[in-house]
């Protein structure tokens, strides 16, 4: 203004989705006079009833972490509790944190203001997480979080990725953790093998053509690439012990009273009447299916421990991560921007056991990430500012096994042409067999647009967004057919598996697929109304429709209590079907078209920015 002082002020750092207040005094003075102040905002946030913390992207990658996943850091934030990676176990460590005594499905995790979690179970869990180079920050917020975000009451991270800049910058880094290196573990005999290697590079700056194109303060780019190996003989999953039955026991003699189920008698250390003469299973009886299972898959012992474990076998986890980010910004002017980030995740991880207990039947998974986001900012006029983000997110888990035994080559009756060997349980000595195989595939499509206007002393922010989840989860469990042998007809579970008498068999049904859709849209205004220079409003109110679940190819069937009268046929015993039964919609449930939450929260700073009281209520 003429005849005052130019006032500047530097430094000032805008976190994300923080409010950095800066305040100037206009003073008197010549045109030439310039005053030039160089001083960081205020360390507490003076003007929001939010609860949470930024963590800088320097802090992440300064602080040790086992898998450098950024997600071990989400306990630093007050209200956030979840269980310490462990060095010694494989995978990427990522955590699922409970906040405010939450469940940890009641998270809400967005990158680049966008969501960016697993469609079928919200969880994160063995999903590639970005590299800590790959982050410029990120914040959590606990609890009073602004009418802005919903979907989830438990906390919500938000998580920002490094853009390019004016200068090109590049890092390249190897993080090796070995064997040799190692400590040995407190209750191990030895050192297992635990080795880790994390590796890769970023690079950033403008995009540069020469002669054909200068991005300088327009077009910047950014790109890196994080590579992890892990082989791991640490962990328990690495291990098995077990009790399995002697040569002699395989022979059908056993070192305790084994009852003939034929003879209809009782057999007791009173009463041997229907007990097999010295405890002898005739070889005659073994079932010759039982035979063909236990010679091709049971092992023989292989140690002694003094106790009843006699067999032990140690084989090696192997596993890593790749994962790419690509982004690139664009000024158009000084009033639009636009900005495109893509970040793909491969995480590939082998199981030497499965979920079994004796090699040769391990499992193979693979969990793919794929996130994309575009947003696009508009400065309309000095205090109008729109901003439109879409982005896409798919996570594809896969598991497969390496046993590819025909069940039928052993004499083992089919209802399919699956191979692996079904499930067998014997109690008292283990289970054995796949348990299934499996392919989920979730899409998440996220359109939002959001304008903030500032009006005097109220900055109102409003829009909406709009959610689909396609959700294709594939297993084979009801396949598969599966025994028990419980031990009820001899009084021991392997002496029943030699007669091949189990005590409950379940066989093979249909594939598992459901082609789900789920539909959600919200809209939210809020209003930071600064009522004086030491006190602001934090106002807001959401309304959220979330369309339950539906299946696109065939119907879903549940069991609604009230219209249950009486056994007999299914519609008496309350069984409804989906988009079937009268008065049932496609998702057996019905959307609740009431759910509006309101916000209300308040900042007030007595003691001049070093001291802030904050309060809310909110329905989330």
């Amino acid at each position: 203004s003429p005849g005052m002082q130019r006032s500047v002020r530097n430094n000032v750092q805008v976190q994300i989705t923080e409010r950095a207040p800066v305040n100037f005094v206009l003073n008197v003075g010549s045109l030439e006079e310039i005053v030039t102040v160089s001083a960081a905002p205020p360390v507490v946030q003076v003007e929001t009833s939010t609860q949470g913390r930024v963590i800088q992207g320097a802090s992440i990658r300064a602080i040790p972490l086992s898998t450098r996943n950024y997600t071990h850091l989400l306990a630093l934030t007050a209200g956030v509790s979840s269980a310490l990676n462990n060095a010694d176990s494989p995978g990427l460590g990522n955590v699922n944190p409970n906040v405010n005594g939450m469940r940890a499905g009641s998270n809400n995790l967005l990158i680049d203001g966008l969501p960016a979690y697993n469609a079928l179970n919200n969880s994160n869990t063995g999903i590639g997480a970005p590299s800590p180079d790959f982050l410029q920050e990120f914040k959590v917020m606990t609890s009073m979080f602004s009418a802005e975000y919903g979907r989830n009451a438990g906390s919500v991270v938000n998580v920002v990725t490094v853009s390019g800049s004016n200068q090109l910058h590049g890092s390249a880094w190897d993080f090796l953790r070995n064997t040799k290196l190692n400590a040995r573990p407190f209750f191990a005999a030895a050192r297992g093998q635990n080795n880790q290697n994390q590796f890769g590079f970023s690079v950033g700056g403008p995009v540069l053509l020469p002669r054909i194109y200068s991005g300088k303060d327009r077009t910047f780019f950014f790109f890196g690439y994080e590579g992890t190996r892990q082989r791991n003989s640490n962990s328990s999953a690495a291990r098995s012990r077990q009790s399995v039955p002697t040569a002699a026991m395989r022979a059908g003699a056993f070192p305790k009273l084994v009852r003939d189920p034929l003879s209809g008698l009782p057999c007791s250390a009173t009463d041997g009447r229907g007990c097999f003469p010295g405890n002898q299973i005739p070889a005659t009886r073994i079932d010759s299916i039982s035979r063909a299972v236990m010679e091709k898959l049971i092992p023989l012992p292989n140690a002694s421990t003094g106790g009843p474990i006699n067999f032990v076998e140690a084989r090696t986890i192997s596993g890593g991560n790749d994962q790419y980010v690509t982004r690139l910004d664009h000024n158009f002017s000084g009033k639009d921007r636009f900005t495109g980030r893509w970040f793909y995740s491969k995480t590939p991880q082998t199981d030497p056991f499965g979920g079994s207990p004796f090699p040769g039947m391990e499992s193979r998974n693979t969990r793919d990430k794929y996130d994309l986001a575009l947003s696009y900012t508009r400065i309309v006029s000095p205090n109008l500012i729109n901003e439109a983000r879409l982005g896409w997110d798919r996570s594809v888990s896969i598991q497969s096994n390496s046993d590819q035994t025909d069940p039928r080559s052993l004499g083992l009756p089919a209802t399919n042409d699956l191979l692996g060997f079904p499930r067998v349980s014997i109690s008292s000595y283990f289970s054995f067999g796949i348990t299934e195989t499996y392919r989920d595939n979730a899409h998440l499509f996220t359109l939002t647009d959001t304008l903030t206007w500032l009006r005097g002393k109220h900055s109102i922010k409003f829009g909406g967004e709009a959610r689909q989840g396609r959700i294709q989860p594939m297993s084979t469990a009801n396949q598969r057919p599966s025994w028990t042998f419980s031990g009820q007809s001899t009084g021991d579970g392997f002496g029943d598996f030699l007669l091949d008498v189990p005590s409950r068999g379940v066989y093979g049904a249909g594939l598992g697929i459901l082609n789900l859709r789920e539909n959600a849209y919200n809209l939210f205004a809020t209003d930071y109304f600064k009522v004086t220079s030491n006190l602001t409003l934090n106002l807001g109110v959401r309304y959220e429709l979330n369309v339950p679940p539906y299946d696109t190819q065939i119907k879903l069937v549940s069991f609604w209590p009230d219209r249950y009268t009486r056994l007999g046929s299914s519609e008496s015993a309350g069984v409804v079907v989906g988009g079937v039964t009268s008065g049932v919609p496609a998702a057996t449930a019905f959307t609740d078209k009431k759910t509006i939450g309101p916000r209300f929260g308040f900042a007030w700073s007595p003691g001049g920015g070093r001291t802030v009281v904050r309060g809310g209520y909110g329905i989330y």
